[in-house]
């Protein structure tokens, strides 16, 4: 088990990526709920961004031997915004850069949150998600 994984699976969740319409405004900022998949492991995630970072929470689902803590406001750091699209890291441990933050990709869709997100971890596969404003 990796450090700083959700569980005991061999993947780890690492960086974050969003596309948000209208982030040239505060169309993705507030509260965010949704869930990560891991097989049939099911994490329920809370996200507060904001303009220039924010907050992720592990609400729910995770493994008791987990490294990862429950309800700790993860900090989400290096915020840019492109166009319709955010990006941004969650430090779950250790640096900015480390294998241990997560990736979102989203986009503002009928009110939710959509899209993707991944570890930073080389060996880490893009899924799906999506979130619904709290």
């Amino acid at each position: 088990m990796h450090k700083g994984s959700l569980g005991p699976t061999p993947v780890l969740l690492v960086g974050i990526l969003v596309t948000a319409a209208g982030c040239g405004g505060s169309g993705y900022e507030g509260e965010w709920e949704g869930e990560i998949r891991e097989g049939d492991k099911v994490i329920r995630i809370r996200l507060d961004l904001t303009g220039d970072g924010g907050t992720f929470t592990i609400v729910g689902g995770l493994d008791r031997y987990s490294d990862v803590k429950m309800d700790y406001p993860y900090p989400i750091v290096n915020v840019e915004k492109e166009g319709d699209t955010v990006r941004f890291t969650v430090v779950l441990a250790g640096e900015q850069d480390d294998d241990d933050n997560l990736a979102f990709a989203l986009k503002i869709k009928d009110g939710e949150l959509e899209g993707t997100f991944r570890e930073k971890h080389p060996r880490a596969r893009t899924q799906p998600i999506t979130l619904n404003r709290v």
